[in-house]
């Protein structure tokens, strides 16, 4: 599964979104990307979620990331200004109600 995050320029919002990612302590300078994984598991499992920046927008796609993993991350999403996942395009209020409840905004809401 793929999850797409947009981060926003609104100065309004930008106090409420994910950092870029330039400013994140560790990061790697690795363009293409990087894993995120439970450091209980690094040994048994170097992937996990990976990460990948471009522009404005956040990448993250699961590979071997167990399931409290997976839905930190996605949490994640409520921070942003909108996120993509499949043909769906969430608020983050809504998104935060699907990760958390399995809940569907309205259809009209799931549109960019």
């Amino acid at each position: 599964m793929v999850e797409v995050f947009e981060l926003s320029a609104d100065p309004a919002v930008a106090g409420h979104c994910i950092e870029e990612p330039s400013s994140w302590a560790g990061t790697p300078a690795d363009p293409d990307g990087w894993f995120l994984q439970r450091r209980d598991r690094l040994t048994s499992s170097p992937t996990g979620v990976f990460c990948a920046t471009a522009a404005n927008r956040v990448t993250f796609e699961r590979k071997d990331a167990d399931d409290d993993l997976w839905r930190a991350v996605r949490l994640l999403g409520g921070r942003a200004s909108r996120v993509w996942s499949g043909n769906c395009v969430f608020r983050p209020t809504g998104w935060v109600a699907w990760v958390t409840s399995g809940t569907l905004p309205p259809v009209e809401r799931l549109r960019p």
